[in-house]
């Protein structure tokens, strides 16, 4: 017995969706339909977009904002996009899923080493964890207590879960910020404070 909001619109254009969720590129990769009326707000995800006659047509989407403008975005997608999904549930069969991205870029190994003085196990797999492979002796890494072989676990309160995760999240911070980092070693967690240092440049 509760009430049912309707609103009115129409469909404006039908695009690939480039959107962010927070700092995550959201992962749909498929056509959505722009509609000309306010439907990104709390308890609107999942509602059923009908035309004139009252058919569904297509499901409207989460809150997100455009990747490049950060506006809002009032979206929907087609009916005929979800049905394969939906019927591979309904069947039992199991779904490919899209990682999503972050939009930031990453610190390069050589960066890292540059700003921080560690080195991480290279990426050998899709998320290599974020293994301590050197230290710089006298570096900000060395002086915060860090050592080969630590697992990164946390950077400031953001998980992190894997190697790129670990370059990608160290990018983020500035020439004398310090950051709280929390290490796994000998079955313990550590949390230390490391200070980004400004990059160094190499004149040889």
């Amino acid at each position: 017995n509760e009430p049912v909001s309707v609103v009115h619109g129409v469909i404006a254009a039908s695009v690939p969706l480039e959107a962010v969720q927070g700092k995550w590129k959201f992962p749909l990769q498929s056509r959505v339909w722009l509609i000309d009326a306010i439907t990104n707000n709390s308890g609107a995800a999942g509602g059923l977009l009908t035309d004139a006659s009252g058919t569904p047509v297509g499901l409207i989407g989460r809150e997100i904002r455009h990747a490049i403008s950060g506006t809002w975005v009032n979206y929907a997608v087609p009916l005929t996009t979800l049905r394969p999904a939906v019927e591979a549930m309904l069947e039992g069969r199991k779904l490919a899923t899209a990682q999503p991205q972050r939009n930031e870029p990453a610190l390069s190994a050589r960066e890292l080493t540059a700003r921080f003085g560690l080195a991480l196990m290279p990426a050998v797999l899709e998320r290599t964890p974020a293994w301590v492979d050197a230290v710089i002796p006298g570096s900000a890494a060395a002086v915060a207590g860090i050592r080969r072989g630590d697992l990164i676990v946390l950077i400031g309160d953001a998980v992190i879960t894997s190697e790129s995760d670990a370059r990608r999240r160290l990018a983020e911070y500035r020439p004398g910020q310090k950051i709280t980092v929390t290490l796994s070693r000998d079955e313990q967690l550590l949390e230390l404070s490391l200070m980004v240092a400004a990059p160094t440049t190499d004149n040889r």
